[in-house]
């Protein structure tokens, strides 16, 4: 089965850094939404209610600043058409680009230390969990 797509259309709207509510602009239609950041796609989603979804009070992926544009899909075609714009965008958020902050590997191995081992707490130490 051979679908065709539209292209990735440019930014339609921008959230205001500090405005945290929704936009009239956005419709309230079935489609995949695009967040940009810096002129690079970052967020590829799907929903069934762009307007509700598709904001940074109801989303982690998306926040205030972020880009937004999107295209109108059938509900049946959403999670093929979301696998598409992921595979043709490799966006940075989709793939848990955000773990790549400075100092989150120290937490985690951090956190790491602390779990139980064997039914009871056993501490390590951070050359251990190297």
């Amino acid at each position: 089965m051979s679908t065709e797509y539209p292209s990735i259309p440019p930014v339609k709207l921008v959230f205001p850094p500090a405005g945290f509510g929704y936009n009239k602009d956005l419709p309230c239609v079935c489609g995949i939404y695009f967040a940009w950041s810096e002129g690079v796609v970052v967020y590829v989603g799907k929903s069934t209610d762009i307007y509700f979804r598709a904001n940074p009070k109801n989303h982690p992926h998306i926040r205030p600043g972020d880009g937004l544009s999107y295209v109108e899909i059938e509900a049946d075609e959403l999670s093929f058409a979301e696998c598409h714009y992921i595979a043709q965008c490799r966006p940075v958020r989709n793939f848990g680009g955000w773990k790549k902050i400075p100092g989150y590997a120290e937490s985690m191995r951090a956190a790491e230390l602390l779990k139980p081992r064997r039914g009871r707490y056993q501490p390590r130490t951070m050359e251990a969990a190297k």
